[in-house]
């Protein structure tokens, strides 16, 4: 969509949805086509813009992906509404700005990709909250800071990657408790210290 995100149109998906992934979509939209209940897809086209707000009135949403497009600015805080997204996604899509701390109240949470980005900024606290996260991809970004000790509460993970971001200090001891990770990827950061001897306690992990 030129020009930016269209909320005139995002209206008609309140509590509804709109599968755009793949349809190369680039002028304004006439009709909303194809309606699953729940999901909203826009991968591979080239939204431009940000993000509207109003995008936190979609509460019925569990599925919500924006893959591959060329947006700007940062996450609205708005969508720490969707209380009901399981599956959220912004891998290459040119966002920049702080990870909102409101991200925490995501709990239903399941997967999370914001690899690829210009995301700056601290990692929140609050992602501690997000318990059922099985995938969290946050590769190649601008985070700074420690990792919070908080991760070590998101015992449901299974891969985990922080590649390629200025994240320093040592590894929480924390991430002892994430005994259901296979892959831990934490490559080109600015990590120092010694490795936790908790860390021996990950028995599943394949890659690290």
């Amino acid at each position: 969509l030129g020009g930016g995100v269209r909320v005139a149109w995002l209206s008609l998906i309140l509590h509804s949805s709109s599968n755009l992934s793949g349809r190369h979509v680039d002028g304004i939209l006439q009709t909303v086509p194809s309606f699953d209940p729940g999901a909203a897809g826009f991968d591979f086209n080239y939204l431009s813009g940000s993000l509207p707000t109003q995008l936190g009135a979609l509460t019925a949403l569990t599925y919500q992906s924006f893959d591959f497009n060329f947006l700007s600015g940062s996450l609205p805080t708005q969508l720490g509404a969707l209380t009901a997204l399981t599956y959220q996604s912004f891998e290459n899509t040119y966002l920049s700005g702080s990870l909102p701390t409101q991200l925490g109240a995501l709990t239903a949470l399941t997967y999370q990709n914001l690899a690829n980005n210009k995301v700056s900024g601290s990692l929140p606290t609050q992602l501690g909250a997000l318990t059922a996260l099985a995938y969290q991809g946050l590769a190649e970004n601008n985070l700074r800071g420690s990792l919070p000790t908080q991760l070590g509460a998101l015992t449901a993970l299974t891969y985990q990657s922080f590649d390629l971001n200025f994240l320093g200090g040592s590894l929480p001891t924390q991430l002892g408790a994430l005994t259901a990770l296979k892959d831990l990827s934490l490559a080109g950061t600015e990590l120092s210290g010694s490795l936790p001897t908790q860390l021996g306690a990950l028995t599943t992990l394949t890659t690290l």
